[in-house]
């Protein structure tokens, strides 16, 4: 089961950079079941992300460090919630905090026709965008 949440995360995750990607050259790729470089996981502590108890499943990030453009942007998963921050220069941080329950609905039961396996469902749960 956890495998499966872990998968169904990653793809939404996925579908939120489709609608979320920037035209940033330093972008990074999805990392899931890796682990996470201590830097960037400094910098989500020190921002007040996450804990030091916090379990990412997967996470998108892309820092740009510029002289005219400076940006950090973040969007990770973790058990219980979908993250979203980013700053642009000296512009106030967006910070979008969804918990997964709000827009996801995960349901199992036994298949009818090999009673041995377990079917699960994932369902989207209202509208919700992190635009």
């Amino acid at each position: 089961m956890n495998r499966m949440i872990k998968l169904i995360s990653a793809i939404i995750i996925g579908l939120v950079f489709i609608g979320c990607a920037s035209a940033d050259n330093n972008q990074r790729d999805i990392i899931v079941d890796e682990p996470i470089n201590n830097e960037i996981l400094k910098r989500l502590k020190n921002l007040e992300l996450v804990n030091s108890d916090t379990e990412i499943i997967g996470l998108w990030y892309s820092i740009t460090d510029e002289q005219n453009s400076k940006s950090e942007d973040y969007t990770f998963i973790t058990a219980d919630n979908l993250v979203r921050y980013y700053q642009f220069g000296d512009k106030e941080p967006k910070i979008f905090n969804i918990p997964i329950n709000k827009i996801l609905s995960i349901e199992k039961k036994p298949d009818p026709i090999e009673t041995s396996r377990l079917l699960i469902r994932g369902k989207k749960i209202g509208n919700c965008y992190l635009q």
